[in-house]
């Protein structure tokens, strides 16, 4: 089988780019490849890692046991004894509780009511028609079909404000500064 002049370059090529390749994996005479550098790396990783014998402190048995009797055990979970009781009193309680009501009280009535939500959109937007200057847009509210051009107001709540090709946006009537809701085909 004889190779074309064209098929000899494609093949040259080949060898010369796999050629290439294996020298930058393998890393060459310099030994920079980048299976050198990963080595190197997790070898500088597993060095900075290793702790040396002087940082580790020395655990005493005696220390343990001279621990043990200084500190001073709260509840412990795998005896049953009566659990202690607090010492405040009713009144005590009483007086905490009268000292922060104040605060509570001047805090509620910094806040303010939440801001009104406009209304939810109530029909589907089905398509729009019509010439690309005056597009009319077709909505439905599951019982009726209902035909809007932009300006044109739906159930007294919500004005057409835009049409496109498979998208419409609405703007809310009693709710001038909010943007408008942007509805797809068949939502």
């Amino acid at each position: 089988m004889t190779l074309r002049p064209r098929e000899k370059a494609l093949v040259a090529l080949l060898i010369v780019v796999g050629g290439y390749q294996g020298f930058r994996l393998v890393g060459g005479a310099l030994g920079e490849g980048p299976l050198n550098l990963a080595n190197r790396k997790s070898a500088q990783r597993r060095e900075a890692e290793q702790v040396t014998l002087d940082e580790v402190a020395r655990l005493e048995i005696s220390d343990l046991a001279a621990a043990v009797g200084s500190s001073e055990i709260g509840r412990d979970p795998f005896r049953f004894d009566a659990v202690s009781r607090s010492t405040t009193t009713a009144a005590e309680r009483l007086s905490e509780s009268s000292v922060l009501q104040p605060v509570a009280e001047t805090a509620r009535a910094d806040l303010e009511p939440p801001a009104p939500l406009p209304p939810r959109i109530d029909f589907d937007f089905l398509g729009s028609f019509g010439r690309s200057g005056r597009p009319m847009a077709v909505f439905s509210d599951g019982e009726a079909i209902i035909n809007a051009f932009v300006g044109d107001t739906l159930q007294e709540k919500f004005v057409v404000d835009e049409i496109g090709y498979e998208t419409v946006d609405i703007r809310f009537v009693d709710f001038p500064d909010t943007p408008p809701e942007t509805l797809d085909v068949g939502n």
